[in-house]
């Protein structure tokens, strides 16, 4: 019932925003319209030629359309202006006119345009894109630019990303931070965690086209990320006709990897058809070692606790997804969308444990089995109209999302003493459903009026959570369940949005501002059991979130240009982080939910200066007043894991970051980042009080050799950071790739090296604990040898606008395992 009133509510919301247009139209009404005719050498009309309409004071797109199939192009509700524009064609030089005082419809003469010199029959070259763009409200880092991307998976992609660091636990930080939200073609993951890794895992970088890092993300975007949203663009082809592209990949570290992907397109002047298949076998370890020493009250050593857990992780996965564009008039589109994901996975984990006190010495014996299957079905539909030649478009979007889970641990533990006589041991087994479902619809405008670009747009997403944790203890040859482990957890939640963005051009200042507002209602229900009592919570709140961005040029040559930008961000707290279960790692760590988490606000700035747009330089600055993150508390000997919110997080950063050609044959991109990190809070028993300077540095060097050789040579660096309660310690990463292209340059073959001197370790310290002190360090797989090939087919004549559906949003970044 309660979902039934959302969607009718939302409806209506919807029908109010159409009529939007109406009124927009009104007060932006113009009169004057310029026409023209295009056609080749042959003097043969072309069709679908590309003619952008440009202000003549400042150079700023006005409008664009088509050429019809006589060759015929009207751009209409012009203001008497002067203009001047340019046509575009595949094979065919670039047209650009001279200056048009509009005063009255006018009639253009017929324009020839002449064939490219020295362009291939069906291969068009195009220059490469540098590895970082910067623009207004985001860095863009194209991932063709870089060879050692090839072979990898989207996952080990972030990685390089400039400012972007993962961890052990399938966190993501940004410049030090964590809260980052991720998205795939502007559109939410919905996962967080373990299931984001894995998730990306199944995502090769052959099928990845850019990664877009947005610190501020403009109020279009949903308000949740307090460190920023990363977007993950996937290769579409714009190219009318058909195309294709094949990718083959192997890797061999300590165990081996394969990714092979399938794209093909389809595109006509009615119909797009986009689809992708990839498969993929992944298996990794990582040989963890962790030290806890308890001490007295006197801080005299009481005891220790050493372990050896040598984790092996194997999974395969099935990534599929389909797309269908169908163009119902040169105005208005309909689009469908479908991807799925198979992803079974099994971990094997042994443990050798010893805790030694002046009395005892035990050895602990943990056999742990874990083995699920993943599966991910989305659906989107959308529709959208263009209003006018001006650009203006209203569209709507509805997505449907089901993420659900079957998980299977088998945990055997054995305690011996030092004697290695057995004096414990039980069997845990545990039986983990669990099933997401995600309903959002939205809508959205953007127009301009008087001069101003107009967006606004409004949302609904409804996410029901169903998560099952059964436990049953085998002790002394009886199976019981276990009661304290095991839990029924529901959990609802409703975001209602709507937001208002306005950009404009004022002496000389491009500036962008922003209004989004959130109304959050949630619900969680702990079912209970024979020795827990039943839990309910609740909680509803509203907030705003204002953007502000700014950008001038410092010269007429605009090789001076300084932006700043601000946002007001949100983390809500992960699903499954609410539910108030305990679940086993081993006999003496355990991981606790918290259902009194509240939600996290940060309030971030930045200031960049770019000369040439090849070297940047960024000062940062943000504060998080209830950030989440996982802590760890120490009751008698045992670790509980749970998250908490910090009272308070300060961090500042200044990065640059640069991109030069030496002779043609040899680029440098050097990235280097100096940051400060500030946590302050009440924790448990303990004052966390950690404050920390950290350093991040790459270097990227390629060289473009004879006969369409070309070669990489990539560094990386992190210093120590602090991160809450944690120091994660410092690591350093070395690789080498050279790469060959041939058959006209439709087929690639790279062979390279990552991590060299297998440096890239994964270790740190546990501070602010109650009388004890505790590190772990430990290996992973991360040194091996990388060989893919990839070919493209097909035959494209010209580009087509797309679109990239965005119905949503930042709900599945909170979905973990």
């Amino acid at each position: 019932m309660e979902l039934k009133m959302i969607i009718r509510f939302n409806f209506k919301l919807i029908f109010i925003v159409l009529l939007c247009p109406i009124t927009a139209r009104l007060l932006a009404q113009d009169h004057l319209e310029l026409k023209g005719k295009i056609v080749d050498s042959e003097q043969k009309p072309i069709e679908l030629a590309i003619v952008k309409l440009y202000q003549a004071a400042d150079s700023s797109l006005i409008s664009s359309a088509f050429s019809e199939k006589n060759g015929d192009f009207l751009i209409q509700q012009l203001k008497a202006s002067d203009y001047y524009f340019s046509i575009e064609f595949l094979g065919l030089e670039k047209y650009n006119s001279e200056r048009i005082a509009l005063q009255k419809n006018t009639i253009i003469p017929t324009v020839t345009m002449l064939p490219q010199v020295g362009l291939l029959s069906e291969v068009q070259i195009k220059s490469k894109a540098p590895f970082i763009e910067r623009k207004l409200d985001r860095v863009v880092v194209n991932m063709e630019a870089l060879l050692s991307s090839a072979g990898t998976t989207t996952w080990e992609a972030l990685e390089k990303a400039p400012g972007v660091m993962l961890d052990q636990n399938g966190n993501i930080l940004l410049r030090g931070r964590s809260g980052v939200q991720v998205f795939i073609d502007d559109k939410p993951s919905y996962l967080s965690g373990i299931e984001l890794e894995n998730y990306l895992k199944t995502l090769p970088t052959s099928s990845i086209k850019q990664i877009e890092i947005l610190t501020n993300p403009p109020a279009k975007y949903d308000a949740a990320g307090n460190s920023g949203i990363i977007n993950i663009v996937t290769k579409r082809s714009k190219q009318i006709g058909f195309t294709g592209n094949v990718n083959t990949a192997y890797t061999q570290g300590r165990y081996a990897r394969t990714n092979h992907s399938l794209g093909l397109n389809y595109l006509t002047s009615k119909i797009g058809i986009y689809g992708n298949v990839s498969l993929g076998t992944h298996q990794s370890f990582q040989d963890l070692n962790i030290y806890r020493f308890y001490k007295n009250d006197d801080l005299s050593p009481r005891a220790k606790f050493e372990q050896n857990s040598y984790i092996k992780k194997t999974n395969q996965s099935i990534n599929s997804r389909l797309i269908l564009d169908y163009y119902l008039t040169s105005k208005t589109t309909l689009g469908m969308a479908y991807s799925n994901v198979v992803s079974p996975k099994k971990d094997k984990v042994n443990n050798t444990a010893f805790y030694t006190s002046k009395t005892d010495l035990n050895k602990i014996i943990a056999d742990n089995l874990s083995t699920s299957k993943f599966l991910n079905h989305s659906a989107n539909i959308n529709i959208r109209h263009v209003l006018d030649q001006h650009g203006s478009q209203i569209s709507a979007d509805a997505d449907l999302i089901q993420y659900s889970s079957q998980t299977d641990q088998d945990f055997y533990n054995f305690i011996y003493q030092k004697d290695d006589q057995l004096i414990y041991d039980d069997f845990v087994e545990g039986n983990l459903p669990s099933d997401i479902r995600i309903y959002t619809v939205k809508s959205d405008l953007n127009t301009t009026i008087k001069g101003i670009k107009f967006e606004t747009g409004i949302k609904s997403a409804f996410t029901n959570t169903d998560n099952i944790a059964e436990y049953f203890t085998t002790l002394d040859q009886q199976r019981n369940i276990n009661n304290d482990l095991s839990n029924h957890f529901i959990y609802k939640e409703w975001i209602q949005s709507a937001y208002m963005n306005f950009s404009k051009t004022i002496y000389g200042f491009e500036c962008q501002i922003g209004l989004r507002g959130e109304h959050t209602n949630l619900k969680g229900d702990q079912k209970g059991n024979a020795i827990k009592a039943p839990k309910q919570f609740s909680n509803q709140y509203t907030k705003l979130f204002p953007t502000f961005f700014a950008s001038r040029a410092l010269d007429s040559a605009g090789i001076h240009v300084v932006n700043f930008s601000y946002g007001r961000r949100i983390d809500r707290p992960i699903f499954q982080h609410l539910n108030p279960f305990v679940s086993p790692l081993d006999k003496y760590t355990y991981y606790v939910g918290n259902p009194d988490l509240l939600p996290t606000f940060s309030n971030n700035f930045s200031l960049t200066h770019s000369y040439k747009n090849k070297i940047n330089t960024s000062i940062n600055f943000s504060k998080t007043i209830n950030g989440i993150n996982e802590t760890l508390e120490i009751v008698g000997d045992i670790y509980y894991s749970r998250p908490l919110n910090v009272t308070t997080n300060y961090n500042t950063s200044i990065s640059i970051d640069a991109n030069h050609t030496f002779k043609k044959w040899y680029t440098v991109i050097p990235y280097f980042e100096f940051g400060n990190v500030k946590y302050k809070s009440k924790l448990y028993t303990e004052q966390l009080n950690a404050n920390g300077n950290y350093v991040r540095a790459n270097l990227t060097q390629s060289f473009k050799l004879k006969k369409n050789w070309s070669a990489e040579l990539k560094g990386d660096y992190q210093s120590d950071i602090v991160y809450s309660q944690l120091i994660i310690k410092r690591f350093a990463i070395i690789g080498f790739t050279i790469q060959k292209k041939f058959a006209k340059g439709n087929a690639t073959a790279r062979a390279g090296v990552n991590d060299i001197f297998y440096t890239r370790t994964a270790s740190g310290i546990i501070n602010n604990l109650k009388n004890t002190d505790a590190n772990w360090d430990s290996t992973l797989d991360t040194r091996s040898l990388v060989l893919s090939l990839a070919y493209r087919f097909g035959k494209s004549n010209i580009q087509k606008q797309q679109y990239k559906t965005t119905g949503a949003e930042s709900e599945k970044r909170r979905i973990q395992s």
